[in-house]
């Protein structure tokens, strides 16, 4: 009897670990699609953002963003880049060094300060009225055309239309500028 009762506990384990092991399997499997929905969800996860200088809502999704956010970053950009007095450049420079990426910060600092310098010591005013944006998003590129206007003690120095070159990159839904450069007619890029 011993034996039948042994052969009978023998077989209500084995179920039991046949059972468990079912159960394990449904776990693993429940664990694998949450996981993969996850990542699908963070991948492809939406921002909408109304920022107080934006008319309409933006979309960004994950390192892709749409056309009317990038313009506007665009306008911003050149306000502070290619709008400035004696008075207003450093500080705009600054506020625009916060839009560099990590990687092209420092040489956008040189050349930014540089412009400071010569600014402050000539008292060059200027004025930039942007009219055309091209976006190329797959270069990740901004052209901006507009008329430029420059004087010092209130007499024109130059005036005409410029265009500028805008390289950026966006990371993790951040506008980041790689490269601000006035277009040449020969389609070569001189720094600003």
């Amino acid at each position: 009897m011993n034996l039948f009762k042994f052969l009978n506990e023998k077989a209500s384990v084995e179920a039991q670990n046949r059972l468990l092991k079912i159960v394990a399997i449904v776990l693993l499997f429940c664990l694998c699609v949450c996981s993969l929905s996850l990542v699908y969800a963070l991948n492809y996860q939406r921002v909408i953002i109304v920022p107080p200088g934006l008319k309409s809502a933006s979309t960004i999704t994950g390192d892709a963003v749409d056309e009317h956010y990038v313009v506007s970053f665009a306008r911003y950009i050149s306000q502070l880049a290619f709008t400035f007095t004696p008075g207003s450049a450093k500080p705009q420079f600054e506020e625009l060094l916060l839009s560099f990426s990590p990687e092209s910060f420092p040489q956008g600092k040189v050349m930014l300060y540089d412009l400071a310098e010569r600014v402050a010591m000539t008292k060059l005013c200027s004025v930039f009225y942007p009219h055309k944006f091209e976006l190329d998003q797959k270069a990740r590129r901004i052209e901006v055309t507009g008329n430029r206007l420059q004087s010092i003690d209130n007499r024109a120095v130059s005036n005409g239309v410029v265009t500028y070159m805008i390289n950026y990159a966006v990371n993790d839904g951040k506008f980041a500028i790689i490269e601000l450069a006035e277009k040449t007619d020969n389609n070569r890029s001189v720094k600003k």
